[in-house]
């Protein structure tokens, strides 16, 4: 909300220059002096002195050329003084909405962080072979640290992150050069690969089949579940129905309720299950309604993921 505000302060700034400079583009005439009644000679008129060059801000060659009048281009949002009384009007909403927002949040007490002397190590039921991860609102920046913080040996892991497409090409590429462990985006048909990680690409479903032990990625365009393409729960419930206990779940910070439909799946198929906490959450969303629906079996501060998840992943 402050990122917004700001900018349309800058774009009602910018309103304003436009219209100071659009005003001294073309310099009003100054009135002839008219002749006093009671002058009867005429003076020779004196010699014409230098006139200082005038600074003004030129206005776009479109304008000039076409003579159209100082400010026309805005003529589809009205006159100036309706966009900045527009802009205006849209600033004090935003404080309006801040102000709510701010008092909203002193009313709620401040979530506390699951102390990591607290954590206890959920065991799993068989050797992990796969993790799965679901995030959303916040999700990049959270599986940004757990990834860097991974060191192998690990399962490979596959995740599914809101996110547009080309975007996910970009976001895996950043994390591939950040981490120790190797990190592409899905493409439909890779082989699952120890200390390798696999992001859902944008606009595409993703499912891991099990064929003779041998584990793959189904990748394809697929309608949205929950409104969602890629969608937490399709990768859960294939991972539910083709790993069962030797997986294990993980869904961090995001809105909404996708992944926990298919983590409770998950769970009563004997996977371990972790939700990240409130308190580290950007968006307490997606793990709380996994938590409440009794889908996760360890809630986790951001900064300890890492060590739970290589503790479960590497428990003998």
């Amino acid at each position: 909300m402050k990122k917004v505000a700001e900018e349309v302060y800058r774009a009602k700034a910018h309103g304003d220059r436009l219209i100071a400079e659009s005003r001294e583009v073309i310099p009003p005439s100054p009135e002839p002096p008219r002749p006093s009644v009671q002058q009867t000679t005429v003076a020779a008129p004196p010699p014409p002195k230098p006139q200082p060059a005038q600074s003004f801000t030129a206005a776009p060659p479109s304008s000039v050329q076409s003579g159209a009048k100082p400010g026309s281009s805005f003529k589809s949002y009205g006159s100036h003084e309706q966009v900045s009384q527009h802009l205006s009007r849209v600033v004090s909403n935003m404080n309006a909405m801040k102000a709510i927002a701010q008092q909203l949040k002193s009313d709620k007490p401040e979530p506390q962080s699951v102390p990591l002397s607290s954590l206890k190590t959920p065991v799993p039921p068989r050797k992990v072979e796969l993790i799965a991860i679901g995030a959303s609102t916040g999700g990049t920046e959270a599986l940004s640290k757990i990834l860097r913080d991974l060191k192998p040996p690990l399962p490979p892991i596959v995740i599914v992150q809101h996110i547009p497409p080309m975007f996910s090409k970009m976001f895996s590429d950043r994390l591939n050069n950040e981490c120790v462990i190797n990190v592409k985006e899905a493409e439909d048909g890779d082989r699952l690969e120890p200390n390798s990680a696999y992001v859902a690409p944008g606009n595409r479903q993703m499912r891991v089949k099990n064929v003779g032990g041998l584990m793959s990625l189904d990748v394809n365009p697929g309608p949205k579940y929950g409104g969602h393409c890629p969608a937490v729960n399709v990768l859960f419930k294939s991972v539910a129905e083709n790993v069962g206990d030797r997986a294990m779940g993980v869904i961090l910070t995001g809105m909404g309720e996708d992944g926990a439909e298919y983590m409770v799946k998950m769970r009563e198929a004997g996977c371990v299950t972790l939700g990240q906490d409130e308190a580290s959450s950007v968006v307490y969303g997606m793990p709380r309604v996994a938590f409440e629906k009794g889908a996760v079996m360890q809630q986790v501060p951001l900064n300890g993921m890492a060590m739970m998840i290589t503790a479960v992943a590497n428990y003998k």
